[in-house]
């Protein structure tokens, strides 16, 4: 007698009796189901032999679920491989099966021993055994290997039931990330346990059972960086598509984000301020329990002027001041016709640059305030105009100094109501 499990020798008797009680020391009772079993540990074993086969797939460790919730491996396992599954419970019940009902041999991922074999599906309880190897053969008592896909599958026949699909399982009711312009993300909480499959359209999804979750957020500027912290995904990889204006819309983009030490980072690009985006994200099986995840703007030092602002990202302002030395200045085909507005304070130019535009464009440059009586412009080293008006609401209002080294030249372009001083 003992706890289990018991190993027993006998020596003549033919029949016994096993009785099961609780381990309480008062031999005590309960009515609830438990599954026993008998092995002949040294008897000859007479059926198809274990398998062992060399190739790893997935090329990362599957954990189990603590639910009853079935765990996917892989889509497109091949007889031939193996699979290593961590986390695996003493005492729990587990079922491992193969759509093409394979031959499955279960191994200790330390010490190789076989600790069970058999035709899919197949259950196994394990006793001390943390990490297993499941070999997928085909069933033909030779270990026969296929390159054909098949779905390999993990479920605790034990276990308590999953909890209920996160909140943000449908597009219908994503969590709301809220954006900012600084490096200090606002992260929100979510997990990917129990998450469903989602049946919009995606060409990263498509034909995929893998589950999701979804996110919405406000941009704020055309750059935003994706930011995840604290997600012990399974495959070290987050697989996200992004939806602009709805969920239900073709996707505009599809990536990866690798996950270093639980974290990792994606930037998009080309969105639209004021517009709201939806991100939809998998971990691949639906079994990482918590992930940090925000969004923020980014800013890209960009020489193309594509707002009449005197201030902010498009502005002369910031083009100005993203020149290099003998850089260029441009304007956004949008531009035509509008009129560029200076205002304080003062845009220093020390490098040489070319500030240009297509006379046909009509970009004209003038000060914001008709009051303003300070220096809008101070140009320390060449500065061309191409193709530009200068044109002030007046000469006391407009003012342009150059400083020695300085100089204003003027190629195709208009200056008028315009005050320069040195």
């Amino acid at each position: 007698h003992g706890v289990s499990p018991i190993n027993f020798s006998p020596s003549t008797t033919n029949d016994i009796e096993l009785h099961f009680n609780l381990n309480d020391n008062a031999c005590g009772t309960e009515s609830e189901f438990r599954t026993t079993t008998m092995i002949c540990t040294s008897c000859p074993y007479s059926g198809p032999p274990p398998c062992e086969n060399i190739t790893p797939y997935p090329e990362v460790p599957i954990p189990a679920s603590s639910s009853s919730a079935a765990i996917l491996i892989a889509t497109d396992q091949y007889a031939g491989e193996f699979a290593v599954v961590t986390g695996i419970i003493s005492g729990n019940a587990y079922e491992f099966s193969s759509d093409a009902g394979d031959y499955i041999t279960v191994r200790d991922a330390v010490t190789n021993m076989v600790l069970t074999h058999g035709v899919s599906p197949i259950s196994y309880m394990p006793i001390t055994i943390n990490d297993i190897e499941l070999h997928f053969n085909l069933n033909d008592d030779a270990c026969g290997t296929e390159d054909a896909a098949r779905m390999t599958m993990i479920t605790c026949t034990s276990c308590p039931s999953p909890p209920p699909p996160p909140s943000n399982d449908e597009c219908s009711n994503p969590i709301n990330l809220t954006s900012s312009l600084n490096s200090n993300c606002n992260f929100a909480t979510a997990t990917f346990v129990s998450a469903m499959v989602s049946s919009n359209p995606s060409i990263c999804f498509d034909g995929q059972e893998i589950p999701d979750i979804w996110f919405s957020f406000e941009a704020l500027t055309t750059n935003h960086v994706i930011e995840i912290a604290n997600c012990q995904a399974p495959f070290e990889a987050i697989l996200f598509s992004i939806y602009e204006g709805s969920c239900m819309a073709a996707e505009i983009d599809c990536q990866i984000i690798e996950l270093i030490n639980f974290a990792g980072t994606y930037e998009l690009q080309g969105l639209t301020a004021g517009n709201t985006y939806y991100l939809r994200l998998s971990d691949g099986i639906g079994t990482t329990e918590t992930m940090d995840i925000c969004v923020r703007g980014t800013t890209i030092c960009s020489t193309i002027v594509s707002t009449n602002s005197s201030t902010g990202p498009g502005s002369l302002r910031e083009a100005i001041s993203c020149a290099e030395n003998g850089g260029v200045v441009t304007f956004a085909p949008g531009m035509n016709g509008q009129t560029v507005q200076l205002d304080l304070p003062t845009i220093m130019l020390n490098n040489a640059l070319t500030i240009l535009a297509s006379p046909s464009d009509n970009i004209t440059i003038s000060n914001l305030n008709i009051s303003n009586t300070n220096t809008l412009m101070q140009i320390q080293n060449d500065v061309t105009f191409d193709g530009v008006k200068l044109t002030g609401q007046s000469v006391e209002s407009m003012i342009i100094h150059i400083d020695p080294g300085g100089a204003i030249n003027l190629k195709s372009s208009d200056l008028e109501k315009v005050s320069i001083n040195n």
